[in-house]
């Protein structure tokens, strides 16, 4: 089957297997991403000896990229609570000086600082913006809010602050340590999370030396979108993360947003990839809906 237009998949849990892998390069995938925000670097070792397996026995090339895991804004969990319940209208608080002790109330936050970086009448969004927090005063460490849009909060799911403007580093000393690490394998793409602008691909250039890997400008936050010429310079590719990046500028933004960074990367001659959630609903269902076929035809 060739096309143009690659497809790629991300491995989990419930693909690492020789027979999954297989029959996935065997109904056309092209890219095989390992997440390492999930991963560990001893196991990503594994998973790419076991697609390079595949490839050989297949006599087709198939490519490998990893994806670092980038400096996102996570909640803490809630002791041995699985979740908690927000409802609309009730008083919330994200406390920085909180640990794994969360409850419907309050909660801990992965990032020290988030207080320093939101005011009075701020948006926060937990949970892929289904939950949404307006922030009405912040005192002593702590983020008081009120809830505008309520729901099952789970632990360590994402914040974001609508519109972006959180002081955040692209790349963590976590991400420089798995790089380091991986630098032996044998993959050919490196996704970078969380990019703000073009130090974050030349300082992962400088960890890569002369290794032969693409990189690619994972565009999630608001911040990249005012840098994105000289990223897309930079960098091999564009990933349009819509799952981040539509929270930060709002999905009403999303679809014409994502139409700029595929012409910005054609303009650049570079690669371009739209990611997140093509086909949600195959994760419960056996085939995709009517406006998923026309997203991924879009795209």
């Amino acid at each position: 089957m060739k096309k143009r237009t690659k497809i790629i998949a991300t491995l989990g849990p419930s693909s690492t297997s020789s027979t999954k892998i297989a029959k996935m390069i065997e109904a056309g995938t092209d890219v095989f991403r390992i997440n390492l925000s999930h991963t560990s670097v001893d196991d990503t070792k594994k998973i790419i000896s076991l697609v390079r397996n595949q490839e050989s026995n297949f006599n087709r090339p198939v490519a490998i990229m990893i994806d670092l895991q980038g400096q996102k804004v996570r909640i803490k969990s809630f002791g041995k609570l699985p979740f908690v319940m927000l409802k609309t209208h009730d008083s919330f608080i994200i406390d920085s000086s909180l640990g794994e002790n969360g409850t419907s109330k309050k909660v801990g936050v992965t990032f020290k600082d988030l207080y320093k970086n939101v005011k009075a009448g701020n948006e926060l969004l937990l949970s892929d913006a289904l939950i949404k927090l307006r922030v009405d005063k912040v005192s002593a460490k702590k983020i008081y809010t009120t809830v505008l849009r309520g729901g099952k909060l789970k632990p360590y799911q994402g914040v974001n602050k609508k519109g972006g403007g959180l002081s955040l580093s692209g790349i963590t000393n976590k991400d420089k340590s798995d790089l380091k690490k991986s630098l032996p394998f044998e993959y050919d793409y490196v996704a970078v999370s969380f990019v703000q602008d073009e130090k974050d691909i030349n300082e992962i250039k400088k960890i890569l030396k002369n290794k032969d890997v693409k990189i690619i400008a994972k565009i999630e936050r608001n911040e990249a979108i005012k840098n994105i010429d000289r990223i897309t310079k930079a960098a091999d590719g564009l990933l349009v993360a819509r799952g981040d990046l539509g929270v930060e500028i709002g999905i009403e933004q999303l679809p014409a947003t994502q139409k700029l960074l595929i012409r910005k990367a054609i303009s650049f001659d570079k690669i371009v990839i739209v990611a997140t959630q093509m086909m949600e609903s195959m994760i419960k269902n056996r085939v995709p809906t009517r406006a998923e076929v026309f997203d991924v035809a879009n795209a």
